[in-house]
């Protein structure tokens, strides 16, 4: 009897990269200790790059064939629906634990309506998820135009931070700063671009990592505030 050969699917699984969950616990670990305390030179070492971070990787992971509409709902599943049940679920418990102790405190439902800078507290950093929704959707619509301009883009989103930061950050759900966040995807897709040009990523990366800590701690270059729209000094920050 003959033996029945059955086609093969080419499968080519996607490689989870270390070095990037390294970055990721790294930043994460920076983020809860920027929350912690901004006593010292917390503040100036970690602001700059423990949330802007999550943008560049962002942008690293880029893939440019997605059509706008599936871009949409994968980010709708991924932030949006875990943006609202975490409200819903801080809330309530909050509502509980201040009852518990005879306090009842529930937020201002405008301001969680809101989002973004209105928020704080308790929902500090949820600010962080509608900026990256609205980062990633400008990136894919901007990009299917040409391009450099989710780069142009943000480098004028910035521009205005720079001059009106408090303007920039009032917009709801922080929107404002979302395209400001564009600079940062720009930079990792970027990266992604020349990363096979570097012989020595990891001696690199420490220079680069080391001399910026240095810039930072010395306090020539004010820390960014990405929350606030605060891009601390100009271009250098």
């Amino acid at each position: 009897m003959p033996t029945i050969e059955f086609p093969r699917l080419a499968v080519s699984p996607r490689v989870r990269s270390a070095a990037l969950d390294l970055v990721r616990v790294v930043g994460l670990v920076a983020v809860v200790l920027g929350h912690v305390s901004t006593e010292g030179l917390v503040r100036p070492l970690l602001y700059s790059w423990h949330v802007p971070v999550f943008f560049v990787i962002s942008g690293y992971l880029w893939r440019r064939s997605r059509p706008v509409g599936d871009e949409a709902r994968r980010r709708v599943r991924s932030l949006l629906v875990p943006y609202v049940a975490w409200i819903v679920v801080v809330t309530v418990a909050w509502a509980a634990f201040t009852s518990a102790v005879g306090v009842m405190s529930l937020p201002d439902p405008v301001a969680l309506v809101l989002g973004g800078s209105a928020i704080g507290g308790q929902y500090a950093a949820f600010w962080f998820v509608t900026a990256l929704f609205v980062a990633v959707l400008a990136m894919r619509v901007l990009s299917a135009v040409h391009a450099w301009l989710p780069a142009a883009v943000g480098v004028l989103a910035a521009a205005l931070a720079t001059v009106q930061p408090d303007l920039v950050a009032r917009l709801p759900w922080s929107v404002g700063v979302g395209m400001v966040a564009l600079v940062f995807l720009a930079v990792g897709d970027g990266l992604r671009r020349v990363r096979h040009r570097v012989r020595a990523p990891l001696e690199l990366g420490l220079a680069l990592v080391a001399g910026g800590l240095v810039l930072a701690g010395s306090g020539l270059v004010a820390p960014v505030d990405l929350k606030y729209a605060d891009l601390g000094t100009p271009v250098a920050g």
